[in-house]
């Protein structure tokens, strides 16, 4: 019988992988996909850790913002803000890395994550000292989670640029795989159709 569905059977043969170097192209070509789409992965979970920086800063912002208010005005409202913001900060600190590393990336969440613990230490000797009017004690202990507040404002900002930059060179390389891709999906094809045409 020489066709099936219509088609010559040497078409059929060429079409379905019959010939080596179009089988082997072909595995080539699931090869680049499965590499794409592990790549395009990596940016994604480069891209949530972006956001997941953006909201370390604004909960550590407001921590810092609701305990000056408090510090100001002395109202319960700001008091209830405060432990709330200071409870979503510890939250967030869970997600990041503890243990030493030559990474710079890792070394930086390292940094953040113990320099955020001095610091809500600092915020809460702050707190409490406002609480029992001990007015020395709440200024130095302000000074004190200020400072530490800057430093970890800049790791953070620091550990966002690095991470753009990782970002950014996964984007290149993924650019350049996805041509290269598509030139030897064109390839693969031209030659399926070639070779069945000449059989």
């Amino acid at each position: 019988m020489d066709s099936v569905v219509g088609k010559p059977a040497h078409c059929q043969k060429a079409v379905f992988g019959g010939y080596p170097d179009c089988r082997a192209l072909f595995a080539s070509n699931l090869l680049i996909y499965a590499q794409i789409n592990q790549m395009i992965g990596q940016m994604d979970s480069v891209y949530l850790s972006n956001v997941n920086l953006n909201e370390f800063s604004d909960t550590l912002a407001d921590v810092q913002n609701y305990m000056y208010k408090y510090l100001e005005i002395k109202d319960s409202e700001s008091l209830v803000a405060y432990y709330r913001a200071e409870q979503d900060y510890r939250s967030l600190l869970d997600s990041l890395n503890f243990t030493t590393s030559d990474n710079p990336i890792r070394l930086l969440e390292k940094n953040i994550r113990n320099m955020s613990e001095s610091y809500l230490l600092a915020a809460d000797e702050t707190v409490q000292a406002k609480r029992g009017l001990n007015v020395e004690k709440y200024k130095s202990s302000y000074e004190s989670s200020l400072r530490l507040y800057r430093f970890i404002c800049h790791d953070i900002s620091e550990l966002n640029s690095r991470q753009f930059r990782n970002n950014l060179s996964s984007y290149q390389t993924l650019r350049a795989a996805l041509k290269y891709q598509e030139v030897i999906s064109l390839w693969c094809w031209a030659l399926l159709w070639l070779s069945a045409l000449l059989s």
